[in-house]
């Protein structure tokens, strides 16, 4: 196949352009892992795995910056979270045996299912990482994803609902950070502002 050289300038310009946008949205931290983009991936274009009509919002993707790398928990509305870092770990059903972290699972997606009204449906399915200093919090619905950006930084001076949602996703987070063997630890379980 023979590329014109306006194709070839086309093309370099579009690398060129992904390339400058990932490092001003990244700045230092480092390239996500290929199988983590692949999990997340799959997660966030997955069907509905329960028929439960309960939940409006019945999974997410909690996605977190951790200065170099990024952590998403992957919830589901039977309970199940999981924790992938975008260094390449993973944590999977984490919330098994641990019945706290799948209420906190439980009541996160059932809370946000209530303020389902404050995210932005998205159009697309390659849904960025968060930048530096936000959250991400991709909730998909049988309407489709939704998004919303939390900045931690500024919960305090924040809105009654957005604290909530913020105290109902770190309970998931901080729960599943708390059940890894702190060997493996490679996360930052941060304290509330």
């Amino acid at each position: 196949m023979k590329l014109s050289l306006r194709g070839f300038l086309c093309l370099c310009l579009a690398c060129l352009t992904l390339w400058l946008s990932a490092c001003s949205m990244y700045g230092d931290r480092k390239v996500a892992d290929r199988q983590y983009l692949e999990r997340r991936k799959e997660i966030l274009t997955s069907h509905r795995l329960t028929g439960s009509e309960e939940f409006t919002v019945y999974a997410a993707v909690i996605d977190l910056d951790e200065g170099t790398h990024v952590s998403s928990v992957a919830c589901l509305s039977d309970g199940t979270a999981s924790l992938y870092l975008s260094t390449g770990e993973a944590y999977e059903q984490v919330s098994l045996d641990r019945p706290e972290i799948a209420s906190a699972v439980v009541a996160f997606l059932k809370g946000m299912g209530e303020h389902l009204d404050l995210a932005t449906r998205q159009a697309r399915t390659d849904l960025a990482l968060p930048s530096k200093g936000q959250d991400l919090l991709y909730l998909l619905t049988d309407k489709g994803i939704y998004t919303l950006t939390v900045i931690p930084e500024y919960i305090p001076e924040s809105t009654e609902a957005a604290q909530e949602i913020y105290a109902l996703y770190r309970a998931v987070y901080d729960g599943v950070c708390a059940s890894i063997p702190k060997e493996d630890q490679s996360i930052s379980a941060e304290t509330a502002p």
